[in-house]
Formats: structure tokens, sequence, C-alpha cells
């Protein structure tokens, strides 16, 4: 194997369920009610979908950009914080690395979160 390419999300990191956290602190900080139901539909947006979405439905009365950076620092501190390495990726990682093989991450998520 000359190169391998890995998904950070759920790959590398144990992280699947990050945007539940982030939701949760989001709606704890504005005192908002967040429940399975609301968990559940906002699993199924992306955050160009969601953010307006809650803005909207709460009445928050901020810009997208300002819910968008308040989910990002939120994002930044749980991966900073509280994300884990899947078991043995780092070992598994290492051994591709002394071995030779060329290592690449790709990821679906945000600048700045990896």
């Amino acid at each position: 194997m000359k190169g391998a390419i890995f998904d950070v999300d759920g790959t590398i990191l144990d992280s699947m369920g990050v945007w539940t956290q982030v939701t949760g602190r989001f709606f704890e900080r504005y005192n908002l009610c967040f429940n399975e139901k609301e968990a559940e539909r906002y699993r199924e947006m992306t955050l160009e979908e969601s953010l307006p979405y809650i803005n909207e439905r709460y009445g928050l009365g901020m810009s997208f950009e300002e819910i968008y950076e308040i989910f990002r620092r939120l994002a930044a501190e749980e991966y900073e914080n509280n994300i884990m390495l899947k078991p043995d990726a780092d070992k598994y990682l290492k051994r591709l690395h002394d071995a030779g093989v060329k290592i690449a991450v790709a990821t679906s998520g945000y600048e700045g979160m990896c």
C-alpha cells in the first residue's frame, strides 16, 4: 500500500455526536427547550439550513454570521476538550507511517476544526 486517506469524524475521531452536543450547549446558553425530537430534526439539516430555522423559530434576532460564529466556537471547544481518538487509531496511523505509507486526512468539516 502506497497511501491511505482517512475521514476524520467517526473514523479517526470519536466525534459523531459532536453537533448534538453543540446544539444542546447552544440551547442551554439561550435557555431554549432542546429535546430528542428537536435533536432529530436538526440532525437531518446542514448548519446552513438549521441555523436560520433555529434563529427564526426561537426569535433570537441574530444574523446568520452571529449564530454561525457561536456554533463554530462551541464546536471548536468540543473538539479541543471532549473529542477523543477512536480506539487504537493512533497506533494504526503510526504503523502505516512507520511502514512508509503516505497518509492524508479528508473531511467535510469546517476549516480550522481539525
